[in-house]
């Protein structure tokens, strides 16, 4: 009997443990239906872009814009490959991404293919990790580390198998099953479909929160784990392939240095000198009336690429390609509505264009030129205010990130 109990308590002690554990599937799958006649059509395109853009302004026909916004459209202007997975423009790695990327192992080169780690996220559809172990793999991992001041992870996005083409992937083994070890513990299992798709999971975010931390550069890196559990077997091959796990997030939507907020009183303030508990103006869309707001959350960053939006009056302001603005339809848009999906409050993003009407606090503001910019640029962005959630920047009206996370999973520091 006293055994019996013991054995009964001992069970009940690890159930907590094991719970911790995620067991997650793709919350998004996109499939990815790649081909050389999808290649040369994506070529002839990127070149029918180019042709336009080259005409002046003052030659342009209302028709060929309209063709040129129809294919931006399909190929944003920072799309720099048909196998790429993140475009030129900024995304979330804008604020940084892993500084090391390692493998337990790697198959050996075959002619001019390599398989070595850093294929698994060098953000091309063409290239594939493939481990060297013996078997199917089981058990060999790949290992990511992050600093610190890297922005945190609330996606993770798996591209399984070698997906070049069709015979490629079927011909060597896939990941079934994946478990992600966050500082050696860990932490969840990603449940993989046999498919040739990008594989999206969502989780809290990992990382550290800069509202958190006064010097984020004081904390140590961070490593997270991926390890091969289960496999879908190739009908040639036993060697498993997976060709990018890449990811998204938050901390990276934000204005350059410089850029002046509309405070409570009508004055202006450098976003770099707003602080916590100053009042300003947000916008009521719904009501198309202005009220007062009080700061709660400020957010830096240091991004790596910036775009420049220049209007008819020859104003301009610079920020994220994914912050959202609202135009003068009343609807919003930026220049990567993907990435602007994590803004609470906010829907139906559309694609930023020349062209488009922006409301501004005064009126309103045609745009007439956008321009990728690159290089190192301090950013800031509100991310919390008492009533709305938008302010304004350069006068423009833009959109808080505010992400609310219904999910409750286990903080990293979790044992």
């Amino acid at each position: 009997m006293i055994r019996l109990l013991y054995i009964l308590l001992i069970s009940i002690c690890y159930l907590p443990l094991k719970s911790q554990i995620l067991d997650l599937y793709p919350s998004e799958i996109s499939p990815l239906n790649l081909s050389e006649t999808g290649e040369k059509e994506y070529r002839e395109k990127r070149n029918r872009i180019e042709q336009l853009w080259a005409i002046p302004e003052e030659k342009i026909t209302k028709q060929q814009l309209n063709e040129l916004d129809n294919l931006l459209e399909e190929i944003p202007e920072t799309s720099e490959s048909y196998w790429e997975t993140v475009g030129g423009g900024c995304s979330w790695y804008c604020g940084g991404g892993p500084k090391m990327i390692s493998s337990s192992s790697f198959l050996e080169s075959q002619g001019t293919n390599n398989y070595k780690a850093s294929n698994i996220h060098d953000f091309s559809l063409k290239s594939a990790w493939i481990e060297g172990g013996s078997g199917y793999g089981i058990g060999e991992f790949i290992d990511y580390k992050f600093s610190a001041a890297s922005p945190r992870i609330t996606e993770i996005k798996v591209v399984n198998g070698y997906v070049k083409n069709q015979i490629t992937y079927t011909n060597n083994s896939r990941v079934k099953r994946l478990k992600v070890l966050v500082n050696g513990k860990p932490y969840a299992f990603l449940n993989l479909k046999d498919t040739r798709s990008i594989q999206i999971f969502n989780i809290n975010p990992l990382g550290s929160d800069p509202n958190n931390s006064d010097n984020l550069l004081d904390n140590p890196d961070w490593v997270m784990r991926f390890e091969i559990l289960e496999v879908y077997k190739g009908d040639k091959y036993k060697d498993t392939a997976i060709t990018e796990i890449f990811f998204d997030g938050i901390d990276v939507h934000c204005f350059s240095k410089g850029t002046k907020i509309k405070m409570s009183d009508r004055t202006e303030k450098n976003i770099e000198d707003l602080i916590i508990g100053d009042k300003i103006i947000a916008f009521n869309p719904q009501k198309g009336s202005f009220s007062v707001s009080e700061i709660k959350e400020l957010q830096y960053k240091v991004h790596h690429n910036m775009v420049k939006y220049v209007f008819e009056d020859g104003s301009h302001i610079i920020s994220t390609r994914d912050h959202p603005f609202l135009l003068a339809n009343n609807s919003w848009a930026s220049s990567y509505p993907k990435g602007s999906s994590q803004y609470n409050g906010f829907s139906d993003y559309s694609l930023i264009k020349t062209g488009d009407i922006f409301l501004t606090f005064s009126g309103k503001k045609k745009l007439i030129k956008i321009f990728e910019l690159e290089g190192h640029f301090e950013t800031y962005t509100i991310t919390k205010l008492s009533v709305g959630n938008t302010f304004l920047a350069n006068g423009f009206i833009v959109g808080v990130e505010d992400v609310n996370y219904s999910i409750t999973y286990p903080n990293i520091e979790d044992d």
